[in-house]
Protein backbone atom coordinates (compact mmCIF):
# COMPACT_ATOMS: atom_id res chain seq x y z
CA UNK A 1 0.00 0.00 0.00
CA UNK A 2 1.31 3.42 -0.75
CA UNK A 3 1.57 5.66 1.81
CA UNK A 4 -0.63 9.08 2.02
CA UNK A 5 1.91 12.09 -0.04
CA UNK A 6 1.01 13.73 3.82
CA UNK A 7 2.21 11.16 6.10
CA UNK A 8 5.22 10.70 4.24
CA UNK A 9 6.27 14.07 3.88
CA UNK A 10 5.86 14.46 7.86
CA UNK A 11 8.36 11.37 7.83
CA UNK A 12 10.51 12.49 5.90
CA UNK A 13 11.03 16.06 7.32
CA UNK A 14 11.40 15.13 10.80
CA UNK A 15 13.98 12.12 9.84
CA UNK A 16 16.55 14.80 8.09
CA UNK A 17 19.38 15.51 9.96
CA UNK A 18 20.87 18.98 9.43
CA UNK A 19 20.12 22.57 9.06
CA UNK A 20 16.93 24.27 8.11
CA UNK A 21 16.89 26.24 4.63
CA UNK A 22 16.40 29.95 5.38
CA UNK A 23 12.87 31.14 5.80
CA UNK A 24 12.66 33.68 2.88
CA UNK A 25 9.77 35.67 4.80
CA UNK A 26 12.19 36.46 6.99
CA UNK A 27 13.80 38.95 5.32
CA UNK A 28 12.81 42.44 5.36
CA UNK A 29 13.98 45.47 3.11
CA UNK A 30 16.00 48.36 4.80
CA UNK A 31 14.11 51.41 4.91
CA UNK A 32 16.49 54.20 6.56
CA UNK A 33 19.72 54.33 8.58
CA UNK A 34 20.09 57.04 11.06
CA UNK A 35 23.13 57.16 13.58
CA UNK A 36 22.26 54.11 15.87
CA UNK A 37 18.42 53.86 14.35
CA UNK A 38 17.35 51.79 11.47
CA UNK A 39 13.95 51.58 9.94
CA UNK A 40 12.22 48.49 8.80
CA UNK A 41 8.48 47.78 7.60
CA UNK A 42 6.19 46.39 10.75
CA UNK A 43 6.12 42.82 9.45
CA UNK A 44 7.71 39.10 10.21
CA UNK A 45 9.41 40.22 13.45
CA UNK A 46 10.37 43.55 13.06
CA UNK A 47 8.22 44.89 15.78
CA UNK A 48 9.14 42.21 18.81
CA UNK A 49 10.53 43.87 21.34
CA UNK A 50 14.57 42.77 22.42
CA UNK A 51 17.55 41.73 21.02
CA UNK A 52 18.23 40.42 17.78
CA UNK A 53 20.76 39.95 14.88
CA UNK A 54 20.54 41.50 11.58
CA UNK A 55 21.96 39.83 9.04
CA UNK A 56 22.48 40.26 5.34
CA UNK A 57 25.06 39.14 2.72
CA UNK A 58 28.24 40.09 4.16
CA UNK A 59 27.34 41.77 7.24
CA UNK A 60 25.21 41.68 10.51
CA UNK A 61 24.75 44.28 13.39
CA UNK A 62 22.48 44.08 16.34
CA UNK A 63 19.10 45.43 17.59
CA UNK A 64 18.80 45.69 20.68
CA UNK A 65 15.20 47.12 21.36
CA UNK A 66 12.30 49.28 19.96
CA UNK A 67 12.76 53.18 19.28
CA UNK A 68 9.53 53.76 17.99
CA UNK A 69 6.49 51.84 15.75
CA UNK A 70 3.27 52.86 13.79
CA UNK A 71 1.21 50.71 11.79
CA UNK A 72 3.51 50.04 9.34
CA UNK A 73 7.16 50.86 9.93
CA UNK A 74 9.01 49.92 12.98
CA UNK A 75 12.01 51.64 14.23
CA UNK A 76 15.11 49.98 16.15
CA UNK A 77 17.93 50.36 17.62
CA UNK A 78 21.31 49.28 16.52
CA UNK A 79 24.72 48.53 17.16
CA UNK A 80 27.21 48.44 14.25
CA UNK A 81 28.55 45.13 13.46
CA UNK A 82 30.29 43.59 10.24
CA UNK A 83 29.52 45.68 7.06
CA UNK A 84 27.86 48.72 6.06
CA UNK A 85 24.06 48.43 7.05
CA UNK A 86 22.72 50.88 4.44
CA UNK A 87 19.35 51.50 2.87
CA UNK A 88 17.85 48.87 0.35
CA UNK A 89 19.63 45.91 1.67
CA UNK A 90 17.22 43.43 2.33
CA UNK A 91 18.20 41.72 6.26
CA UNK A 92 16.92 38.90 8.22
CA UNK A 93 16.23 39.19 11.75
CA UNK A 94 18.10 36.10 13.50
CA UNK A 95 17.51 35.30 17.16
CA UNK A 96 21.35 33.87 16.94
CA UNK A 97 23.50 36.92 18.07
CA UNK A 98 26.16 35.46 19.44
CA UNK A 99 28.52 33.94 17.01
CA UNK A 100 30.43 31.99 19.79
CA UNK A 101 31.27 32.38 23.34
CA UNK A 102 34.04 34.83 22.72
CA UNK A 103 31.69 37.41 21.63
CA UNK A 104 30.22 37.04 25.24
CA UNK A 105 33.63 38.06 26.36
CA UNK A 106 34.24 34.17 27.53
CA UNK A 107 37.22 32.46 27.32
CA UNK A 108 36.99 28.77 25.23
CA UNK A 109 38.57 26.74 22.69
CA UNK A 110 38.05 24.23 20.04
CA UNK A 111 37.69 20.77 21.37
CA UNK A 112 36.58 17.34 20.63
CA UNK A 113 35.25 14.34 22.68
CA UNK A 114 34.89 10.93 21.78
CA UNK A 115 31.26 9.33 20.94
CA UNK A 116 30.04 5.91 18.94
CA UNK A 117 29.91 7.81 15.77
CA UNK A 118 33.28 9.30 16.34
CA UNK A 119 34.75 12.63 17.79
CA UNK A 120 31.99 15.64 18.21
CA UNK A 121 33.35 19.39 17.99
CA UNK A 122 32.29 21.60 20.92
CA UNK A 123 33.59 24.83 22.60
CA UNK A 124 34.99 23.90 25.77
CA UNK A 125 34.41 27.68 27.83
CA UNK A 126 36.99 28.07 30.83
CA UNK A 127 35.49 27.99 34.22
CA UNK A 128 36.57 27.35 38.13
CA UNK A 129 33.74 25.86 39.45
CA UNK A 130 33.59 22.17 40.36
CA UNK A 131 29.94 21.91 38.44
CA UNK A 132 29.65 21.86 34.57
CA UNK A 133 26.93 23.10 32.01
CA UNK A 134 26.22 20.61 28.77
CA UNK A 135 24.81 22.66 26.37
CA UNK A 136 22.87 21.32 23.39
CA UNK A 137 21.01 23.12 20.47
CA UNK A 138 17.51 22.38 18.33
CA UNK A 139 16.71 20.65 15.58
CA UNK A 140 18.11 22.45 12.70
CA UNK A 141 20.33 24.58 14.90
CA UNK A 142 24.14 24.65 15.80
CA UNK A 143 26.19 25.44 18.34
CA UNK A 144 25.14 29.23 18.37
CA UNK A 145 22.02 28.57 19.73
CA UNK A 146 22.81 27.16 23.33
CA UNK A 147 24.88 30.67 23.46
CA UNK A 148 22.09 32.88 25.08
CA UNK A 149 22.10 30.68 28.70
CA UNK A 150 25.69 31.12 28.69
CA UNK A 151 25.98 34.25 30.74
CA UNK A 152 24.34 32.84 33.69
CA UNK A 153 26.29 29.82 33.86
CA UNK A 154 30.13 31.66 33.38
CA UNK A 155 28.23 34.06 35.85
CA UNK A 156 28.55 31.52 38.60
CA UNK A 157 32.05 30.44 37.51
CA UNK A 158 30.80 27.35 35.58
CA UNK A 159 33.13 25.51 32.75
CA UNK A 160 30.55 24.75 29.91
CA UNK A 161 30.67 22.44 26.97
CA UNK A 162 28.51 23.99 24.05
CA UNK A 163 28.03 20.22 21.95
CA UNK A 164 27.75 19.60 18.20
CA UNK A 165 25.85 16.28 17.64
CA UNK A 166 25.78 12.95 14.79
CA UNK A 167 24.49 14.72 11.79
CA UNK A 168 25.72 18.06 12.19
CA UNK A 169 27.48 19.53 9.48
CA UNK A 170 30.32 20.22 11.65
CA UNK A 171 30.08 16.14 12.99
CA UNK A 172 30.10 12.56 12.02
CA UNK A 173 27.48 11.64 9.64
CA UNK A 174 24.75 9.65 10.70
CA UNK A 175 25.28 6.31 8.57
CA UNK A 176 21.94 5.48 6.94
CA UNK A 177 21.47 9.56 7.27
CA UNK A 178 17.94 9.53 8.97
CA UNK A 179 17.73 11.68 12.09
CA UNK A 180 16.27 10.38 15.25
CA UNK A 181 14.62 12.83 16.80
CA UNK A 182 16.79 12.50 19.75
CA UNK A 183 16.13 8.43 20.23
CA UNK A 184 19.48 7.97 19.53
CA UNK A 185 21.18 11.44 19.82
CA UNK A 186 20.66 11.57 23.81
CA UNK A 187 23.88 9.24 23.29
CA UNK A 188 26.17 11.96 22.53
CA UNK A 189 24.64 13.82 25.34
CA UNK A 190 25.92 10.87 27.78
CA UNK A 191 29.12 11.16 25.82
CA UNK A 192 29.46 14.47 26.49
CA UNK A 193 28.46 13.98 30.23
CA UNK A 194 31.44 11.32 30.13
CA UNK A 195 34.08 14.16 28.49
CA UNK A 196 33.04 16.53 31.82
CA UNK A 197 33.21 13.97 34.59
CA UNK A 198 37.08 13.02 32.98
CA UNK A 199 37.66 16.93 33.13
CA UNK A 200 36.87 16.83 36.30
CA UNK A 201 33.43 17.90 36.84
CA UNK A 202 31.64 17.16 39.72
CA UNK A 203 28.34 17.08 38.94
CA UNK A 204 26.94 18.32 35.20
CA UNK A 205 23.85 20.39 34.67
CA UNK A 206 21.96 19.94 30.93
CA UNK A 207 21.11 22.71 29.04
CA UNK A 208 18.75 22.12 26.13
CA UNK A 209 16.98 23.42 23.33
CA UNK A 210 14.17 21.88 21.54
CA UNK A 211 15.57 18.98 20.13
CA UNK A 212 18.44 19.32 22.68
CA UNK A 213 15.82 19.74 25.59
CA UNK A 214 14.39 16.23 24.35
CA UNK A 215 18.04 14.68 24.23
CA UNK A 216 18.98 16.52 27.56
CA UNK A 217 15.52 14.81 29.60
CA UNK A 218 16.48 11.27 27.97
CA UNK A 219 19.90 11.43 29.08
CA UNK A 220 19.03 12.72 32.43
CA UNK A 221 16.57 9.68 32.75
CA UNK A 222 18.51 7.16 30.54
CA UNK A 223 21.85 7.40 30.76
CA UNK A 224 24.23 5.39 32.67
CA UNK A 225 26.05 8.63 34.27
CA UNK A 226 22.30 10.49 35.17
CA UNK A 227 23.74 10.16 39.06
CA UNK A 228 26.05 12.77 37.60
CA UNK A 229 23.15 15.23 36.16
CA UNK A 230 22.27 17.77 39.18
CA UNK A 231 19.46 19.59 36.95
CA UNK A 232 18.36 20.44 33.61
CA UNK A 233 17.56 23.77 32.24
CA UNK A 234 15.19 23.87 29.32
CA UNK A 235 13.68 26.02 26.70
CA UNK A 236 11.11 24.65 24.46
CA UNK A 237 12.14 20.86 24.73
CA UNK A 238 10.75 18.24 22.69
CA UNK A 239 8.67 16.37 25.65
CA UNK A 240 5.54 14.76 23.81
CA UNK A 241 6.04 14.43 19.93
CA UNK A 242 2.29 14.00 19.38
CA UNK A 243 1.21 17.04 20.16
CA UNK A 244 4.59 18.74 17.93
CA UNK A 245 3.13 16.52 15.31
CA UNK A 246 -0.59 17.34 15.68
CA UNK A 247 0.40 21.14 15.93
CA UNK A 248 2.53 20.93 13.22
CA UNK A 249 0.01 18.82 10.47
CA UNK A 250 -2.76 21.76 11.76
CA UNK A 251 -0.49 25.09 10.31
CA UNK A 252 -0.22 22.41 7.00
CA UNK A 253 -3.84 22.22 6.99
CA UNK A 254 -3.06 18.07 7.63
CA UNK A 255 -5.95 16.02 8.65
CA UNK A 256 -5.82 15.16 12.51
CA UNK A 257 -6.21 11.28 11.84
CA UNK A 258 -3.41 11.68 9.70
CA UNK A 259 -0.96 12.15 12.74
CA UNK A 260 -1.27 7.87 14.16
CA UNK A 261 -0.17 7.06 10.63
CA UNK A 262 2.67 9.67 10.92
CA UNK A 263 4.13 8.60 13.58
CA UNK A 264 4.10 5.18 13.03
CA UNK A 265 5.94 6.16 9.46
CA UNK A 266 8.30 7.93 11.36
CA UNK A 267 8.98 4.50 13.48
CA UNK A 268 9.42 2.14 10.54
CA UNK A 269 11.60 5.13 8.67
CA UNK A 270 14.20 5.59 11.47
CA UNK A 271 13.44 2.54 13.32
CA UNK A 272 12.80 3.84 16.40
CA UNK A 273 10.12 3.29 19.34
CA UNK A 274 8.77 7.30 19.72
CA UNK A 275 7.37 5.87 23.34
CA UNK A 276 10.54 5.84 24.56
CA UNK A 277 11.16 9.88 23.83
CA UNK A 278 7.39 10.87 25.24
CA UNK A 279 9.11 12.09 28.29
CA UNK A 280 5.74 12.83 29.37
CA UNK A 281 4.33 9.52 29.51
CA UNK A 282 8.10 8.52 31.27
CA UNK A 283 7.55 11.34 34.25
CA UNK A 284 7.15 9.34 37.08
CA UNK A 285 10.52 8.63 36.35
CA UNK A 286 12.45 11.83 35.93
CA UNK A 287 14.19 12.78 39.21
CA UNK A 288 16.32 15.91 39.23
CA UNK A 289 14.85 19.56 39.39
CA UNK A 290 13.90 20.74 35.97
CA UNK A 291 13.87 24.53 34.86
CA UNK A 292 11.53 24.88 32.10
CA UNK A 293 11.44 27.93 30.02
CA UNK A 294 8.31 28.53 27.26
CA UNK A 295 7.14 31.24 25.13
CA UNK A 296 3.45 30.96 24.75
CA UNK A 297 3.23 32.10 21.26
CA UNK A 298 5.33 28.93 19.92
CA UNK A 299 4.33 27.54 16.71
CA UNK A 300 6.47 24.64 16.53
CA UNK A 301 6.48 23.02 19.91
CA UNK A 302 3.38 23.81 21.64
CA UNK A 303 3.92 25.16 24.95
CA UNK A 304 1.11 22.65 26.24
CA UNK A 305 3.66 20.03 26.28
CA UNK A 306 5.70 21.79 28.46
CA UNK A 307 2.26 22.65 30.84
CA UNK A 308 1.46 19.17 30.72
CA UNK A 309 4.89 18.17 32.62
CA UNK A 310 4.81 21.34 35.05
CA UNK A 311 1.44 19.44 36.05
CA UNK A 312 2.83 16.03 36.57
CA UNK A 313 5.56 16.62 38.47
CA UNK A 314 5.26 19.87 40.49
CA UNK A 315 7.91 18.66 42.83
CA UNK A 316 10.76 18.48 39.97
CA UNK A 317 9.29 21.15 37.26
CA UNK A 318 9.47 25.40 37.69
CA UNK A 319 7.90 26.41 34.54
CA UNK A 320 8.45 30.02 33.18
CA UNK A 321 6.05 30.90 30.71
CA UNK A 322 7.05 34.08 28.39
CA UNK A 323 4.43 36.23 26.98
CA UNK A 324 4.70 37.11 22.94
CA UNK A 325 7.25 35.44 22.37
CA UNK A 326 7.56 32.36 19.45
CA UNK A 327 9.71 29.38 19.66
CA UNK A 328 13.17 29.92 21.61
CA UNK A 329 12.69 33.78 21.52
CA UNK A 330 12.42 34.34 25.25
CA UNK A 331 15.84 35.12 25.58
CA UNK A 332 15.54 37.33 22.20
CA UNK A 333 12.46 39.14 23.95
CA UNK A 334 13.61 40.03 27.36
CA UNK A 335 17.01 38.89 28.07
CA UNK A 336 16.95 39.74 31.63
CA UNK A 337 14.37 38.12 32.98
CA UNK A 338 15.13 35.13 31.20
CA UNK A 339 18.91 34.95 32.90
CA UNK A 340 17.45 35.81 36.15
CA UNK A 341 15.66 32.52 35.66
CA UNK A 342 18.40 30.62 35.21
CA UNK A 343 20.59 31.85 37.48
CA UNK A 344 18.01 31.78 40.23
CA UNK A 345 17.51 27.83 39.24
CA UNK A 346 21.46 27.22 39.53
CA UNK A 347 21.16 28.84 43.08
CA UNK A 348 18.40 25.93 43.71
CA UNK A 349 20.58 23.26 43.27
CA UNK A 350 24.25 25.08 44.61
CA UNK A 351 25.80 24.77 41.12
CA UNK A 352 29.08 27.22 40.82
CA UNK A 353 30.14 29.89 42.68
CA UNK A 354 28.60 33.42 42.62
CA UNK A 355 30.62 36.03 41.05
Amino acid sequence: MTPNPLVRQAAEELTRPGPDPPDPGWELPVLSVDERLVTLPRRARSDRPGVWALRWDGGCACSDGLARLDDHRVVRHVRPGRGGLRPGLRVRMDREVYADPGALGSAFRETAFPSELGPLPAWEVDGSAPDWAVMIHGRGADRREPLRALRAIVGRGMPALVVAYRGDPEAPPIPDGLARLGAAEWRDVEAAIAFALGRGARRVVLVGFSLGGGMALSAARRSRLRHAVAGVVLEAPFIDLGTTLRRAGSRRGSPPDLIPAAMRAVEEVAGIDLDEIDHLRAADRLDVPILLIHADADVSVPVASSDALARARPDLVALHRVAGAGHLEAWNVDPRAYLAQVDAFLDRLGAGIRS
